[in-house]
């Protein structure tokens, strides 16, 4: 039994803070006494003996005034605390003591016999024994957590509505979880927000069951005067001010909104809620969550509220600016008799943290860390307060408590106004790299460390809450304990995310069951036939006039005609489509005898006796069909091995040796078997076999992965403690380069975009960066977006002005890179020192001779001169080899001999002192890259080809990036583009981006050309399929884009160029090659056609750099039936923003033309992201291995 770590804040548990009461303590009543009313009537103060003898009143009088003044106060404090009264309608927002916060997190205790009991201490031993009730921590007892809280919900007060909450910024990550507070304690709120996305509503609303008659939302913008007094509505008795930018990302992106939504946005919202207390009569509230950054930087920690606050950048300045709004908002309030008064609070918060999939600096820490990608830490050696969300929300329900007691004090004896500021952190400061290497022992991470300057993003100011905590009872986690939750927060929403995906799309549940049923759909369709040969994967292909099993990939394609008989059995024909007069069956008996399966049957034949019906039928689980020869009891097993003989067996033999996939058909989709092809299987999922399986597919294989990966998930939860924590183990942990990484030779993961990882991790793969689309709204994707202020600046639309070329001039190129490449251009890193290696004397010869001159030249055809353009650029600026940090070898893969290759690491050797290979730079541009071999396929290639022992511990420059072969290695090798030789044509066309259609203006929706061959060839066949009963979409299809669009699947369709055809076209798939890259990605991205990826199975030019998520669409292989559908539900927004990314990029995608390489010292093309890409791989550190044991050829 493993047992964890008790929680370490003695005597203080984390119940005491969510069973805390908050409703309004009642003012203290006059004394009632009754000696005590005597003795005060019997001896008047001088003042009131000096108020009777100046009004001239009679003993008697003057104690009949002062009985009647008495009993009038009493009447007013009585009335006072009457709850119909409207600043009484908070009473409702807490609970009372006797009934406890039941809070929504997991691993937090809940009330009953074991509340002092820490519950991460009790085991799943404990927890199953019949004497002991059933521990509430742990994945196993999520639901008996939830029975119980619900059980809990019913017995909460139900709140009469007499008091509103009014929560703006309420999508944020603190918003979020103080309405799942708010809520639970049934209180009214009205969630406020510019950016609230209907999935965040849909979650909101299914809190509890009452929350539809307690939740009400409000979209708009906080400096929206007219907006902001909308949702202050009669009920409203106080707001929580959440929607000032916090992010200082945003901020330094986007400094002036910054500016103006945190002060402009916090005066509307003060001086809106005062008019409105004063119309109302009440004295609302009004609390503002500030941030640590106001204060003066590098001040000692505990940190008074009174410190100097003197902030030095833009987030710090602009909270200072909303703090001072509330200020002076308070101090007129205060003045003015006019106005009925206001109280307020400023909570001023350390790094927040905490929410599952928030985009903040801690969320892609802890991200990177469970899925072993590289950890960004700036700086590491400056010390941080962390807050844990749960313990930021204890501090904004505390402070809405001591708001509404402040409420409800007698006015007649309180301040009019009161404001209240308070810090609040952990008071529990660590290094940034000690908790780094708590979050790798926590997650158990194999994950590389990349170290950048600090850049101040991460707030270092040690708050503390000493305050907080004397005054409104604030108990904070430690950070070790908040990294534990929030590490287990993570790991329970992954568990749920794949319980649910395995319920609803796998095994029983697979939704291409029912669809394979639907057999007819096949008829007159495009089909490839697989063959089981003994369980490993075969195509039956017509060779001549024969047919064959073979092992080649794809099969060849055949036509399908299908049809019921007359008892009501499928019957099939299939002929070749290539030979029209070949049909699979038994030739006629023409006194030659009867021929073989093996022997084409042409189509004269068949009125002569030809046997070529089939009749099928049908295992739609195993998406597999048997063949029985029409009429007879024979159906047709395969054979033995390829290219061996079929074999007649009894039509009831349990065997299904064949499965049919359509390629192209002309009915609307969903078409049977089609999104369990094998050989998309075999692109797709396969990596270290070398055969694939005949039963195999994407849908299936990725059932199997999610439930390995179920498996995991839960053996950590089950074991997640803070004993993982051992500083000792992470002193000996070795870090080196990518090439010794301890996860360098594992196949990759498969990567869904709707997983909360995105990376499916079964613990024996090998996680990598993704294309997702960007998940978050978060406002700070896009830079100087005119979009987001208020009111919108968005120019109108103008004729005289090319909008696409004005949207690129308003966005910044630092929005298109992941996030690691943004913090490394921000800290102005210098590319590495790189030395050019010196060429052997057999190489130089080469290089003169008519056979090598023109090697860096374009040609009309097979450019791979990528090599040579980087060789030219990097002698510009290469240094002597005493200098360097690197070392280039130049390499004219496939054009000069071999054998050269071996004497220029020999000369280097010589000419480099100590040569450390991890160092060099090696540009590999054929087909296959590091694998210095040739194959027609993928499939060929891991037969029995694999990377150059000599290259297994360079950065190979490489156009191949297949995740699935082993000649690439992805946090290793930088991808690089291959040279187009359209160069010429791409910048005499399209150099003016003006030249560039917008997207809006385009009248192709997608199309694509491009010949069939190689490890694209079956993808290429499916894209290029007409699909006419799918396009145009019918009307029953919702769609985006104007239905008016065109498709061109052959040829040029209307265009009399490929280039006019590229800049008319808003998408432009790009399936595999011969390898998994082709030159058509940088032809249309150069012409602004945005990129169509067909499945994941490779990467693309600076795949770790660029977020290509946002630039690119990725459509999964199984959906190319629904291809045009997918991309009519973009809606022209979307597209013109990717278009408008894409642009900020496209010179990353082109060579210069010959003689013009100079250019790439001045433009960020190919060699600037080449150059920084391999400085990240210097900069990243990669925990190794102790025991190596992985395939030699990775």
């Amino acid at each position: 039994m493993v047992q964890t770590t008790p929680h370490k804040r003695a005597p203080f548990s984390p119940r005491s803070v969510r069973s805390v009461s908050l409703s309004p303590s009642p003012p203290p009543h006059p004394s009632l006494d009754r000696s005590a009313s005597i003795y005060s009537l019997q001896q008047p103060s001088s003042s009131a003996a000096s108020i009777v003898s100046a009004l001239r009143l009679s003993p008697r009088t003057a104690v009949r005034l002062l009985i009647v003044a008495t009993c009038a106060i009493a009447a007013l404090v009585l009335f006072e605390n009457r709850s119909f009264l409207p600043t009484r309608g908070l009473s409702t927002l807490p609970f009372s003591r006797e009934q406890p916060f039941v809070d929504d997190i997991v691993d937090l205790p809940l009330p009953g016999q074991d509340d002092d009991v820490p519950l991460q201490a009790l085991g799943e031993e404990e927890a199953t024994r019949p004497d002991h009730e059933p521990s509430r921590s742990g994945m196993s007892r999520v639901k008996h957590h939830k029975e119980m809280k619900l059980k809990a919900e019913e017995k909460l007060p139900v709140t009469s509505g007499l008091g509103r909450v009014v929560i703006t910024g309420a999508g944020g990550m603190l918003g979020k979880h103080l309405v799942r507070r708010l809520l639970n304690a049934t209180t009214p709120v009205t969630l406020v927000d510019s950016l609230t996305s209907l999935p965040e509503i849909g979650f909101m609303h299914g809190i509890t069951p009452n929350t539809p008659q307690h939740i009400r939302f409000d979209v708009g913008d906080v400096r929206n005067a007219s907006f902001v007094s909308s949702f202050l509505t009669p009920d409203v008795v106080g707001v929580i001010h959440l929607a000032p930018i916090l992010d200082a990302r945003f901020c330094l992106r986007n400094p002036s909104e910054c500016a103006d939504l945190n002060e402009r946005g916090t005066k509307e919202v003060v001086e809106a809620l005062s008019a409105h207390g004063t119309a109302r009569g009440i004295q609302p509230w009004i609390l503002l969550a500030s941030s640590s950054s106001v204060y003066t930087p590098g001040l000692a920690g505990p940190v008074s509220e009174e410190a100097e606050r003197q902030p030095a950048g833009v987030p710090g300045k602009s909270m200072l600016a909303a703090e001072r709004a509330v200020e002076m908002q308070m101090a007129r309030v205060g003045g003015d008799w006019g106005k009925k008064g206001m109280h307020a609070a400023i909570l001023r918060l350390a790094e927040v943290y905490g929410e599952v999939n928030e985009e903040d600096w801690m969320g892609e820490m802890v991200r990177a860390a469970l899925t072993h990608l590289p950890v960004r830490v700036m700086g590491g050696q400056q010390k941080v307060d962390l807050l844990h969300v749960d313990d930021a929300t204890d501090a904004l329900m505390l402070a809405i408590k001591h708001l509404t007691e402040k409420a409800q004090v007698n006015r007649l004896t309180a301040a009019k106004t009161s404001l209240d500021t308070f810090n609040i952190g952990s008071g529990d400061t660590v290094t940034l790299d000690t908790m780094v290497g708590a979050l790798i022992q926590l997650a158990r991470s194999k994950s590389p460390i990349l170290h950048l300057p600090d850049d101040a993003v991460v707030p270092s100011t040690p708050l503390g809450s000493v305050k907080a905590q004397s005054v409104l009872g604030f108990r904070p986690s430690t950070w070790r304990e908040g990294l534990r939750r929030y590490m287990r927060s993570n790991l329970v929403n992954t568990r749920d995310w794949l319980e649910n995906k395995l319920d609803t799309t796998c095994y029983a549940a697979l939704p291409n069951i029912e669809t394979n049923k639907q057999f007819d759909k096949l008829d007159s369709c495009v089909v490839q036939i697989a063959v089981s040969v003994h369980g490993w994967l075969g195509t039956l292909s017509p060779e001549g006039d024969s047919w064959e099993v073979r092992d080649k990939l794809p099969g060849t394609p055949l036509e399908s005609m299908i049809r019921r008989s007359e008892d009501g059995k499928w019957i099939m024909r299939l002929k070749s489509v290539t030979d029209p007069y070949n049909y699979l069956g038994l030739g006629a008996d023409n006194g030659r005898g009867q021929t073989d399966v093996h022997t084409g049957v042409p189509p004269n034949e068949i009125e002569w006796g030809a046997k070529i019906d089939w009749e099928v039928e049908i295992n739609a689980e195993l998406a597999a069909i048997k063949l029985i020869l029409a009429g007879t009891e024979l159906q047709l097993s395969p054979p033995t091995h390829f290219g061996g003989d079929f074999a007649w067996v009894n039509k009831n033999e349990d065997i299904w040796p064949f499965r049919l996939t359509p390629t192209c058909c002309h009915v609307p989709p969903p078409w049977p078997f089609f999104a369990e092809d094998p050989v998309d299987h075999a692109i797709e999922h396969l990596r270290t076999a070398t055969v694939p399986r005949f039963l195999a597919s994407i849908p299936k294989g990725n059932c199997e992965r999610l439930t390995k990966a179920l498996d995991k998930v839960e053996r950590d939860l089950a074991t997640l403690s803070l004993d993982l924590i051992d500083d000792r183990r992470a002193e000996r942990t070795q870090y080196g380069f990518a090439a010794e990484w301890s996860n360098a030779g594992l196949p990759v993961c498969t990567n869904m975009c709707d997983h909360p990882m995105i990376c499916v991790d079964t613990g024996d793969c090998q996680c990598i960066y993704s294309a997702c689309q960007p998940r978050s709204h978060a406002a700070y994707q896009h830079s100087r977006d005119e979009k987001l202020s208020y009111p919108s600046t968005t120019a109108e639309a103008n004729p005289n002005r090319h909008r696409l070329v004005d949207m690129v001039d308003r966005s910044s190129w630092h929005d298109v890179l992941r996030s690691d490449a943004q913090h490394y251009f921000a800290a102005r890193t210098p590319w590495p020192k790189v030395h050019v290696a010196t060429f052997p004397s057999r190489l130089a010869e080469w290089r003169e001779s008519e056979g090598g001159w023109d090697v860096d030249l374009l040609g009309k055809k097979d450019c791979f001169s990528a090599d040579a353009a980087m060789e030219l650029a990097m002698r510009l600026v290469a240094v002597p080899a005493a200098e360097a940090e690197m070392v280039f070898m130049t390499y004219y893969q496939q054009r000069a001999d071999g054998s050269y290759y071996d004497e220029s690491w020999d000369v280097m050797r010589q000419t480099v002192k100590n040569p450390d290979p991890h160092k060099v730079i090696i540009p590999f541009v054929h087909d296959y890259g590091a694998c210095r071999q040739f194959a027609w396929s993928v499939f060929e290639m891991r037969k029995d080809k694999g990377r150059d022992p000599s290259a297994r511990e360079v950065v190979a420059w490489t156009v191949a990036g297949d995740v699935n072969g082993p000649c690439y290695r992805p946090l290793q090798d930088v991808i690089i583009p291959p040279r187009s030789c359209m160069s010429p044509d791409l910048y005499d066309a399209f150099e003016d981006m003006s030249y560039i259609r917008p997207a809006r203006q385009r009248k192709t929706l997608a199309g694509f050309k491009g010949s069939y061959w190689g490890t694209g060839e079956n993808t290429r066949r499916k894209v290029q399929c007409k699909r006419e009963g799918t396009f145009p979409l019918p009307a029953s299809v919702p769609a985006k884009l104007p239905r008016g669009l065109q498709t061109v699947w052959e040829g040029l369709g209307p265009y009399t160029s490929y280039l006019r055809m590229l800049n008319d076209t808003i998408f432009c798939p790009t399936p595999e090659g011969v390898a998994g890259w082709s030159p058509r990605l940088s032809e249309v991205i150069y012409a602004g056609c945005i990129p169509v990826f067909i499945g994941k199975a490779s990467q693309y030019p600076f795949w770790d750099m660029l977020d290509w998520g946002k630039i690119s669409v990725t459509i999964e292989r199984q959906d190319i039936q629904r291809m045009e559908e997918i991309l009519m539900a973009f809606s022209m927004d979307e597209v013109e923003r990717m278009q408008a990314t894409l642009m900020l990029v496209r010179d990353a995608f082109l060579y210069p033309l010959d003689g013009k390489h100079e250019e790439q010292l001045t433009k960020r093309g190919p060699f600037f992201y080449a150059m920084h890409s391999s400085k990240l791989r210097m900069l990243t550190k990669y925990p190794q291995a102790r025991v190596i044991d992985r395939p030699d050829w990775t």
